[in-house]
């Protein structure tokens, strides 16, 4: 346990939280500040700062309880059921993670909702051409073939894949809201 982390805390019952699910490793909570109703936080028992701290056995146990939270929800008898279902974790305070203690949100997703909506840099560091023509190696992505050397040509099937991409990259810079753009 770390002393001053609200999740310890809540783990160790010294801070108040609404437990709606439990096992031997993870607690669900619901979230204080939600963005949905049922909105659910998944928090490790033990103190993990982030996703990539956490241990095997420890990630054994989030998973079902996941599972649980999403079946509850979705086998409530709500007025309005959820249709789906974000589950995040952000990663560091750059990510927007607010307490350095492993959780998992579960944020039901209903009909009146847009859906979780990626805001886009104005400027991306790579494009998807960049990356294929740079093999994808810098930022391990491997979307489209190694480059050819520079005395061969592009087959038909490697130009159909970078055109693919092309347009991918296209719509989704453009299915950004415009009052989300930079």
């Amino acid at each position: 346990m770390v002393e001053k982390c609200l999740f310890c805390q809540i783990v160790n019952h010294e801070k108040a939280a609404f437990i709606i699910a439990e096992n031997e490793k993870a607690l669900a909570i619901l979230d204080a500040f939600p963005v949905s109703d049922g909105h659910t936080l998944i928090i490790t028992k033990e103190h993990f700062p982030n996703l990539a701290t956490v241990d095997a056995k420890s990630w054994e146990y989030l998973l079902p309880l996941i599972q649980e939270i999403i079946n509850n929800l979705s086998n409530a008898k709500l007025s309005i059921p959820p249709q789906g279902f974000n589950i995040i974790s952000n990663m560091n305070e750059i990510a927007y993670q607010s307490i350095p203690h492993l959780h998992l949100h579960i944020i039901p997703k209903y009909e009146k909702d847009q859906g979780f909506i990626w805001n886009s840099q104005s400027q991306l560091k790579y494009s998807l051409l960049e990356m294929a023509q740079n093999g994808g190696e810098d930022v391990n992505c491997h979307l489209l073939p190694k480059p050819t050397p520079p005395d061969q040509s592009l087959t038909e099937e490697d130009k159909k894949k970078i055109a693919f991409y092309d347009d991918l990259e296209k719509f989704f810079k453009g299915s950004i809201p415009s009052d989300l753009k930079s």
